[in-house]
């Protein structure tokens, strides 16, 4: 049996190849996954800022209303830098710069 950092790292990676694969319905759900059932995993944060990624790309191509995806970018970032308010993104300027743009 994997242990838990080996299933959250193998969650996270599932995740980026669902995304390299452009299945990001699948990326996201993989990528909630991982600071859900593994929230001390080192590199769960990580996590929501792919979502943040995902979900810009998909404003920008048309695959999402502007609306939902600000209100989803907003929830994405609320849970990253409450859940992990020391990992770099939500420790960075880029984020108290972006966070009340949504």
């Amino acid at each position: 049996p994997a242990t838990p950092q080996q299933a959250a790292r193998a969650h996270f990676f599932a995740a980026e190849c669902y995304r390299y694969l452009g299945d990001t319905q699948k990326a996201i759900e993989y990528h909630q996954m991982v600071p859900k059932n593994w929230p001390t995993y080192e590199y769960a944060w990580l996590s929501y800022a792919k979502i943040y990624e995902i979900l810009k790309l998909q404003i920008r191509r048309g695959l999402m209303s502007e609306e939902e995806g600000r209100a989803s970018i907003r929830t994405c970032l609320e849970r990253m830098c409450q859940g992990y308010p020391n990992c770099p993104m939500a420790s960075s300027p880029y984020t108290s710069v972006i966070f009340p743009l949504f």
